[in-house]
């Protein structure tokens, strides 16, 4: 528990040297076993109390001295400032008195020290208080002030000391209490403030409104979780009011003992459940203008503690897929947060995610209507011109957020985008250049990446399609642009290389067909013949990788797997004149003569070209029939000379 006000003061060797017991006899509390009889001040009454302690006025402004000595320091001018004139005067009069100053040279009014008047420091303070006490050792008002100096020096032994001598000479002073039951806090004596601030709830003339939250808070630091908190209930039943600045310092002991005590769900409740009255004491407090008013910290803690959850609730529910309560929880931060950016395009696309584009299209119509001069209008209005394939109403929209100083990066490179999507490359690039950053989203910089290809900028294109396959290893449309660049750069191992790592990733049939051809290309034909396998398992029917098949087994001499490969095209697309002409040129390679002069005459049955009369003759000559092959030497003579004609 924090030490409430103690001013700085500096060190000094008290009484009773750092005695637990500083007074003969003291048990804690109100219990004494007084060694004599105290000396009656003059005036004192029967009471052994000084007359000014029997006036309840004069009583009140001593205790009102102490405690703002005490909670406040060298705020005690301001707060006097709102006091009566009458009461001004008492309250300057006896705070010069304890701190051994002059009195005011005019009635009613605290006399601020002149620049030029030498500031005592704490040692001098405590020095001339301590001649005071040994003259006057009665006084509890001075010892309370004495027990002040040394806390606010942190010799907490010493401030025990001057305290209860303070309460020894008044053990009816409430405040005195609470200031011996503080410092036992601090010296982790939780058990000796427990009755120092029983002792203040019961004689404390204000009330004791802060007894709760010190007892509370002593319970726990001796670790009786479950009377604090009980304490802490009892003092939020007790006082009632919202309105008093102690309600909500209690809510707020009552979060951090449940936070402490690892009840997460608890704290989150007592948020939820006190969210609204605090809600409108803010308001209350804002239309007063009391924004420095004692209860504004604690109550608008709980103001934004409640905005926090919510906004972390929205969240939580927008990435588990609850877009419901996604709508709902941002709807209420708006509510909260009327000036908070960012919502309205949020909002805008959960509705449309929900299919409620009605929804959207209504919030984007309040938004211009009501907030034409927020830029989070146009960015929702340009989202729902995207979303709705209107491009150019979503380029002004944006434009006109951009204008109204919406500069972020984000919004750069959706007006970059907007520009490639409507062809117009040369616009986009300045945009891209200066909004693709390390926190762009990957698909993103890979529309900038396309930019960079159309305008011939290979390698910087090559850099940002690296970085969008490594953030984005799913992206197919990357890895193909990525292997494309790499081969028009004249890199085909590398080409191969991060292919290959694509399909790692992601066995895209198209991937690997493209990994397929830069590979035959580049002779790779064992890469190619397994890029183009690994796309027909995927895609069986895919004619283009089964027919690349074929043709890179030819290449590679594999004469009897191209075969097969033209089988299987004839199988996908039926009895074509390239599936039946190149099995026949394979056999051919092979040797098999009768099996190709079975392939090249069905494919000349389906197309008649000179290149298959051709195959024709060649393969009747290794079989032997120079007539058959003559024949037909003369027929693709003939074609072609008809060609030449046309």
């Amino acid at each position: 528990m924090d030490w409430l006000g103690w001013r700085a003061a500096a060190a000094h060797s008290g009484a009773n040297g750092g005695n637990p017991r500083a007074a003969a006899g003291y048990q804690g509390g109100l219990g004494w076993t007084a060694p004599g009889r105290v000396p009656i001040m003059p005036g004192a009454g029967a009471t052994g109390r000084p007359a000014c302690f029997r006036n309840p006025g004069c009583e009140r402004m001593k205790m009102t001295i102490s405690r703002l000595i005490l909670c406040c320091g060298a705020g005690l001018l301001v707060a006097c400032a709102a006091a009566p004139r009458g009461a001004l005067a008492q309250v300057a009069q006896a705070a010069q008195a304890a701190a051994g100053t002059a009195p005011a040279e005019e009635p009613g009014v605290v006399r601020a020290p002149r620049h030029d008047e030498p500031q005592m420091s704490t040692d001098d303070k405590i020095q001339i208080l301590a001649d005071k006490l040994a003259a006057d050792p009665i006084n509890g008002a001075g010892w309370q002030e004495m027990g002040n100096l040394y806390a606010g020096q942190n010799q907490f032994q010493l401030a025990r000391d001057a305290f209860i001598r303070a309460v020894q000479c008044d053990k009816t002073n409430g405040e005195f209490h609470r200031s011996l039951g503080l410092v036992f806090v601090r010296l982790d004596n939780p058990e000796m403030a427990l009755n120092e601030f029983n002792a203040y709830r019961s004689l404390d003339q204000f009330g004791g409104l802060d007894f709760w939250r010190l007892l509370g808070g002593a319970q726990l630091k001796a670790g009786q979780v479950e009377a604090a908190r009980q304490t802490y209930r009892d003092g939020l039943k007790e006082i009632g009011d919202p309105r008093q600045a102690e309600y909500f310092r209690l809510v707020n002991a009552l979060r951090a003992l449940e936070s402490g005590a690892g009840n997460e769900p608890a704290a989150r409740e007592l948020v939820r459940t006190y969210r609204a009255p605090a809600q409108a004491v803010v308001d209350s407090l804002k239309a007063a203008g009391g924004e420095g008013d004692a209860a504004w910290g604690e109550v608008n803690s709980i103001v934004t503690a409640a905005l926090a959850m919510t906004v972390e609730d929205a969240t939580a529910a927008e990435q588990a897929g609850n877009l419901d309560a996604a709508v709902t929880n941002w709807l209420e931060v708006q509510r909260l947060d009327p000036e908070r950016e960012g919502i309205l395009p949020r909002l805008v696309d959960l509705y449309v995610r929900q299919g409620k584009t009605a929804e959207a299209d209504s919030a984007v119509a309040v938004a211009c209507r009501e907030r034409p001069a927020r830029a989070e209008t146009w960015v929702a209005a340009g989202q729902r011109h995207e979303q709705g394939s209107r491009l150019n109403e979503a380029l002004q929209a944006y434009l006109k957020a951009w204008q109204m100083g919406e500069t972020n990066d984000d919004l750069r490179v959706a007006i970059g985008n907007l520009y490639v999507r409507l062809g117009r490359d040369a616009e986009s690039g300045d945009w891209f250049r200066a909004g693709v950053t390390a926190r762009t989203r990957p698909e993103v910089v890979y529309n900038y990446a396309v930019v960079l290809i159309r305008a011939g900028r290979l390698p910087e294109a090559i850099t940002q399609l690296k970085r969008v396959t490594t953030e984005m290893p799913q992206m197919t449309a990357a890895w193909m642009a990525l292997v494309q660049g790499l081969a028009d750069s004249n890199q085909p191992a590398e080409a191969v290389a991060a292919g290959e790592r694509g399909l790692a990733a992601t066995p895209d049939p198209k991937l690997a067909f493209q990994v397929g051809v830069v590979a035959q290309k580049a002779k790779k034909f064992d890469n190619a013949i397994a890029a183009y396998k690994l796309s027909l398992s995927v895609q069986p029917t895919f004619d283009k990788a089964q027919f690349n098949l074929g043709l890179c087994l030819m290449e590679a001499k594999k004469f009897d797997e191209a075969v097969a490969a033209f089988d299987g095209l004839i199988q996908i697309e039926g009895a074509t004149y390239r599936a039946y002409y190149n099995q026949g040129v394979s056999y051919y390679l092979a040797g098999k003569y009768t099996e190709a002069l079975d392939a090249f005459d069905s494919a000349r049955l389906v197309e008649t070209t000179p290149n298959v009369l051709d195959y024709l003759s060649l393969t009747n000559g290794k079989l032997g029939k120079k007539e058959d092959a003559d024949a037909w030497a003369l027929k693709a003579k003939e074609l072609k000379g008809a060609k030449k004609k046309k």
